[in-house]
């Protein structure tokens, strides 16, 4: 439900990043082959794990990514250019976490693409038109995994409860763009700290629950 809502959502702040040049349209392309084929994996794992430690592995990922935000390493960037083959292969794996998590991939692919020195903006802008087929191919594939299972909600599809990204898609869709625009306005520092702040919040939930 949460990838089925990032289409919209994502598609939305891809296209405020496009208008401002900021999204690296070169690297989406090379990095989409393996997004597509890991989503697709990452979901079917997903289906096959039981409910508790796939909300373990989602509460640790994110204490592992709000840790990153609060504490930088200052790692420096290295520079170098990955070729086609690697860029597929990183993307496979941001694929299959972003799709056994819920999530863009954003919190994988920008550290990723800052490392190999592209430039913060740029790397969230590219980020966030990944985020698209990541959330296309993760739907798919949990709808195709949870397809005839018994105790899912009316108005489902395999594992998509429509509502939830009905009701999810009539607000993000309109503040993606905002959220675009204070990206390339407001200090980063101050934004990774809020977003890691939330993120052991929220981590904290699932853990203890």
């Amino acid at each position: 439900t949460s990838l089925a809502s990032i289409i919209g959502t994502g598609w939305s702040s891809a296209l405020a990043h496009h208008r401002r040049g900021a999204v690296r349209w070169d690297l989406f392309w090379r990095l989409v082959p393996g997004i597509i084929l890991g989503a697709w994996a990452g979901a079917a794992i997903a289906g096959l794990l039981p409910q508790g430690w796939l909300q373990r592995i989602f509460g640790v990922f994110l204490v592992y990514v709000g840790l990153r935000m609060l504490v930088p390493r200052g790692e420096t960037p290295t520079g170098f250019a990955p070729g086609n083959w690697g860029l597929a292969t990183v993307g496979g794996g941001i694929g299959a976490l972003s799709a056994i998590v819920g999530i863009g991939g954003g919190t994988l692919t920008v550290p990723y693409l800052v490392r190999t020195g592209l430039d913060m903006r740029r790397a969230v802008a590219t980020s966030s038109a990944c985020g698209v087929p990541i959330a296309l191919a993760g739907t798919l594939g949990f709808v195709v995994s949870g397809w005839g299972r018994e105790g899912l909600p009316t108005l489902s599809t395999g594992f998509v409860y429509w509502p939830a990204v009905l009701g999810i898609l009539l607000t993000s869709i309109l503040t993606a763009p905002v959220g675009a625009r204070l990206a390339h306005s407001l200090p980063v520092p101050v934004l990774s700290r809020f977003f890691g702040i939330l993120l052991l919040l929220v981590a904290a939930k699932l853990l203890l629950d």
